[in-house]
């Protein structure tokens, strides 16, 4: 099985390569889906458990293959960086710059050093990979239909025990977090983008991969993205298609409810069997605990404390809690102070009103209510997510989807100013009508 499994991998990192290098948006979707696609080869070789490390550069490279290429046939698209793309970049200097004043100055280098490849793959690089709407549309139709594979896959051939996955060879579990959080990102898209060859096949295709996600998130008792689903979905569908009649709306979020329904039932006694882990007291008691120990340290530091923070990681240095907080709001808060803070609220924010901006032109066009509903509906849905799971500097998804909804909005403005020919715009070029 090892040997197999290293085959089949060593092929799809090989069409990869080749595909991004034809066209860059397909490096976007491999960063999307190479968390998923680890966990599962963690399940059948260990090979990939001895060498974790190989899906991760392979993710990179693939990434950089796409920039290069991007750069090689459409330049001009890699001038158009929003303030958030700024905004980030500040963000993460003043992350590396808080060793000089933080408690723990040798935590924050060897945490952001580890980290920093992330960072840079997925803030940095994967926003510049759309150039174009038609862009971001393929990679839609290509991270659902690879990606529903992928969660049958994980679904039907991992084991769990307990909530962790199984590991092959070995008697530990991993995380089950990034397969959940695929899940969801898989059920945003696949509900919400509207693809132009509208066929059965297509909507089967989406009730299908929203029951996988749904089970997937159930069963690994994966409470932020089971919420974040049934907030992000309902909400951004009507939003897209409130000049498309409402009877369809209707129908397709009755589907829904019947295909969320059937997985509790399904998944109802391994529900009541983790009874506590469904509960807001058993969230007060991990993410509040920590967050109220993090929040009153830095309270009891004081002085420059309040502007500047503890420095980056603080709160995995062994003074505090040994660990980072889950809330990244008060993660920024208390490493970065005041200033942090606003500084990553402000790419969110951003990211919110140039959402607002593009829905308000988008007008009644269905397809371009869709696409922008898809991302505002992916931003919301990794903001969500900032409140329970990972460490402030690796939240990274939020940031992106901010930063691809921002060039979607200035490229519009390039566009439509013809600063830039439509060739090299996100958006398609505003007609001489409009």
């Amino acid at each position: 099985m090892n040997s197999v499994i290293i085959l089949i991998t060593a092929v799809v990192v090989l069409a990869s390569l080749i595909h991004t290098y034809r066209n860059p948006w397909f490096g976007f979707v491999c960063a999307l889906l190479v968390y998923g696609y680890e966990q599962w080869t963690f399940a059948h070789s260990s090979f990939f458990v001895r060498n974790p490390q190989l899906m991760n550069l392979a993710a990179g490279v693939i990434a950089l293959v796409g920039l290069f290429s991007v750069y090689r046939t459409k330049p001009r698209s890699l001038a158009l960086l929003p303030t958030s793309y700024f905004l980030s970049g500040a963000f993460y200097i003043l992350s590396i710059a808080s060793y000089f004043w933080a408690v723990s100055p040798t935590t924050t280098v060897e945490h952001f050093t580890q980290w920093l490849p992330y960072i840079v793959l997925y803030v940095f690089i994967c926003p510049l990979l759309i150039t174009c709407t038609d862009d971001f549309e393929k990679s839609c139709r290509a991270f659902v239909l690879i990606g529903a594979g992928l969660l049958a896959l994980l679904a039907f051939t991992t084991q769990t025990v307990g909530r962790g996955q199984a590991v092959v060879g070995t008697d530990t579990t991993i995380n089950p977090l990034c397969a959940a959080t695929l899940g969801g990102q898989l059920s945003i898209i696949a509900i919400l983008t509207c693809f132009r060859d509208r066929t059965q096949a297509w909507l089967i295709l989406r009730i299908v991969v929203m029951i996988l996600a749904l089970y997937i998130c159930v069963r690994s008792g994966s409470r932020g993205q089971l919420l974040g689903i049934a907030i992000v979905v309902p909400y951004f569908l009507y939003v897209s298609r409130q000049n498309a009649g409402s009877s369809r709306v209707i129908a397709l979020l009755v589907l829904l409810s019947i295909a969320a329904y059937f997985i509790v039932s399904v998944a109802l006694p391994d529900i009541q069997a983790s009874q506590t882990r469904w509960t807001i007291d058993a969230y007060r008691q991990t993410r509040g605990e920590m967050s109220k120990y993090m929040i009153e340290a830095w309270h009891r530091e004081g002085g420059a404390a309040y502007l500047i923070g503890l420095g980056s990681n603080a709160s995995s240095s062994s003074r505090y809690l040994g660990y980072y907080p889950h809330v990244t709001v008060v993660q920024a808060l208390t490493e970065l102070g005041i200033v942090g803070l606003i500084a990553w609220i402000s790419i969110i924010a951003k990211g919110t009103f140039d959402y607002r901006s593009e829905l308000v032109v988008a007008g009644k066009s269905i397809e371009r209510r869709s696409t922008i509903c898809c991302l505002g509906a992916l931003m919301c849905y990794e903001f969500i997510l900032t409140f329970k799971q990972y460490d402030m500097l690796i939240n990274v998804n939020v940031l992106m989807f901010s930063i691809i909804i921002g060039r979607s909005a200035i490229a519009r403005q390039s566009s439509t100013k013809r600063i830039f020919s439509s060739e090299y715009a996100l958006t398609r070029p505003v007609s001489a009508s409009a």
